[in-house]
């Protein structure tokens, strides 16, 4: 299937839109309107929940797939770190932010959105659990949802607990779509559109935002909803660098010590060093180890039993 450009475009305006946030809010005490209408977020895991399964699927095992996702996120995460002491930041205090998903945050904290990176790593080693025990179906994958959606009620009123369901209700609704994937493509994208307004509309309305038990739901399916939408959309004629990780997780050490409108070209050329020089090589590395052990496996004959696993007609993207 060939590569959907859109949702290129889709994460880098999600990355660009979390500087914007972090910014105003930094600026102006309060959040912007876009933020009414759109969830960056839960955007971004929305993909992941529609990708990563097609890479566990492409991976010889659970081994190879959890190597792809190490070369993939660690290396611009390392050096986020290196960024934080650079600029005269505590590691420890930022290290928490991640590994408790935000729910220990210190003033002395210097990247506050390591925390959705901790929140994805919990949702791809629940795809791998659910793989390996046969469970993933899409009846597991909607009551998921639906769980996320009772304790949004239950403890939603808490802003941490509020968003990590949002992220998690995200990544399980584009695995459910993921089994009608078929079906769904026949649609135009403008009946995603639509859907999408409709229920933007109705969430403004109500002013259902966070820390409302229904911005749960919402938030993961009006993400689907633009998700589709730029799938079925035209697409965008050129492939554009992967530079939404950079700028998302490069950003906010930056806007601490530079809360000024700069941060933006800064953090942008920051990005693109980084996909250039750090990234993508580390992408490439992984490719040739991959296709030197597929290699390795076709001269041998053989097949190993963790590759016979449901196949799905998965879209395709940057895993």
């Amino acid at each position: 299937m060939k590569r959907i450009n859109n949702w290129d475009i889709l994460r880098i305006f999600a990355a660009l839109s979390v500087v914007y946030l972090h910014w105003y809010t930094g600026a102006f005490k309060h959040n912007p309107a876009l933020f009414r209408w759109f969830d960056p977020v839960p955007t971004f895991v929305c993909l992941s929940g529609l990708v990563i399964p097609g890479s566990y699927s492409k991976s010889v095992n659970w081994k190879e797939f959890v190597a792809k996702r190490v070369r993939r996120v660690y290396p611009a995460f390392f050096a986020s770190f290196l960024l934080v002491i650079a600029l005269g930041g505590h590691v420890w205090p930022t290290f928490m932010v991640y590994l408790t998903c935000g729910f220990i945050v210190s003033p002395l904290a210097m990247n506050g959105p390591l925390w959705s990176l901790m929140a994805e790593e919990i949702l791809y080693c629940s795809h791998i659990i659910a793989r390996l025990r046969k469970l993933w179906s899409p009846l597991t994958a909607f009551s998921m949802c639906i769980l996320c959606t009772y304790l949004a009620f239950r403890f939603g009123e808490n802003p941490v607990v509020d968003r990590n369901l949002r992220v998690a209700s995200s990544f399980f609704l584009a695995n459910t779509a993921l089994f009608y994937m078929e079906a769904l493509s026949k649609l135009s994208f403008v009946t995603y559109g639509a859907v999408w307004a409709f229920v933007r509309v109705l969430g403004v309305h109500y002013g259902i935002g966070g820390n409302h038990a229904l911005s749960v739901p919402i938030s993961s399916l009006s993400a689907l909803m633009l998700v589709m939408a730029l799938r079925n959309a035209p697409q965008f004629k050129w492939q554009i660098p992967d530079l939404s990780y950079g700028v998302y997780i490069y950003h906010f050490p930056i806007l601490k010590v530079l809360p000024s409108p700069l941060v933006f070209p800064l953090v942008f050329g920051l990005a693109l060093g980084s996909w250039y020089l750090l990234e993508k090589p580390a992408l490439q590395l992984k490719e040739f180890r991959v296709s030197h052990r597929m290699r390795s496996l076709l001269q041998g004959l053989r097949l190993r039993p963790e590759s016979k696993r449901q196949v799905l007609p998965l879209p395709e993207g940057s895993a």
